[in-house]
């Protein structure tokens, strides 16, 4: 994830601390690798991330987000139920343990979600034409995974019911059995729709005491437990970086047609919010200077950002400016990240915007 990250010691609910990332940064902490985890600052005590498991999103209906009930048919679209029809048991769905994310079907007809590695007959579908199905029961004991494979190479799927008549007729082909059918959900979203699959549980987790522990926080060594959402800790936020580090030396010219030819440019530095994610940046850099996209013309005898705008923030080294053709704005890797003149001849790791 490029992205720096910042510890905020406050403490808070995850829904504010939610709205506190988004205000101040751009969202709560997404991690996609352990190499975003050793960039992680340390913690104390408990802190959320931006890892959720929402319920209103699949335990009061079948919902449109991405850990929402889905049919396998239709599933690989992204797509969640086209008609929202639902015939769940009492009390169900549960989701009281990580695996509980496939769904069977009773001899009345009615749903509960299952671990999906447990070993069921199950129910398949024929789409005989736009708008009819034929359902059969399989008369094996397949995991919910082997049972899809399964539908898809002799029939269409695992059945998918999309209205009362359709519940109806599936369960009149259980003849007092039960079986898996064709819904299941991915559980786990990230507050920026990132798509990450990391996770980095700590031992144990996560638990879902009493089904109440929706969100995701980290303890020490930066594992992950779930977590009651309403309960205040401090948090981690992430900021998507304004630029990309490129750590190939180039000169000026050569840094500028690489970033072009990505569909964009070098890097402009227009106020101190765009100073300090370039530090960040630069600070990564194998070349003891970078290139930004500050030039000199002088035919006209100003500095400018190739974006075509003024240079109205500056941060230059004293006597660090040179003003002389073919010159063009480099900051340094370390120190305070002051800016300097540097020949445009000269080869550096530089800056594109992203």
């Amino acid at each position: 994830c490029d992205s720096d990250y910042f510890y905020v010691t406050t403490k808070m609910n995850w829904t504010d601390a939610q709205q506190y990332c988004r205000e101040k940064y751009s969202d709560l902490a997404t991690l996609d690798s352990i190499d975003d985890v050793r960039r992680l600052p340390d913690v104390i005590g408990l802190t959320w991330i931006g890892l959720r498991d929402d319920p209103q999103s699949w335990k009061y209906s079948m919902g449109n987000d991405t850990n929402s009930w889905r049919w396998s048919a239709t599933g690989g679209t992204g797509r969640t139920s086209r008609t929202g029809y639902q015939n769940w048991k009492a009390s169900q769905p549960s989701g009281s343990t990580e695996s509980q994310l496939c769904i069977w079907m009773s001899s009345g007809g009615t749903w509960s979600d299952a671990g999906c590695e447990t070993a069921l007959y199950f129910l398949c579908y024929t789409q005989t034409t736009q708008t009819d199905k034929t359902y059969v029961l399989i008369y094996m004991v397949k995991k919910w995974s082997d049972a899809r494979d399964y539908c898809r190479e002799h029939h269409t799927d695992l059945a998918m019911i999309e209205n009362d008549e359709e519940n109806k007729a599936v369960a009149a082909q259980l003849g007092g059995y039960y079986g898996w059918i064709g819904l299941y959900r991915v559980r786990w979203t990230w507050s920026d729709k990132s798509q990450s699959s990391f996770r980095f549980w700590g031992p144990g987790a996560p638990q879902y005491f009493h089904s109440q522990e929706d969100c995701v926080a980290m303890r020490s060594l930066h594992k992950w437990d779930d977590a009651n959402c309403k309960s205040e800790y401090h948090f981690m936020c992430h900021q998507e970086s304004t630029f990309e580090l490129i750590r190939i030396n180039k000169t000026w010219v050569d840094a500028l047609d690489y970033c072009r030819a990505r569909g964009t440019t070098l890097a402009s530095i227009v106020d101190e919010d765009t100073q300090t994610w370039a530090e960040l940046q630069a600070s990564n850099s194998n070349s003891p200077f970078v290139w930004l996209g500050l030039r000199y013309t002088c035919t006209l005898d100003f500095w400018f950002w190739v974006e075509n705008l003024p240079v109205t923030f500056r941060h230059w080294a004293p006597n660090g400016t040179i003003d002389d053709c073919d010159m063009s704005g480099a900051m340094e890797k370390h120190e305070n990240h002051l800016w300097f003149s540097k020949s445009a001849a000269s080869a550096f790791n530089f800056l594109c915007i992203k």
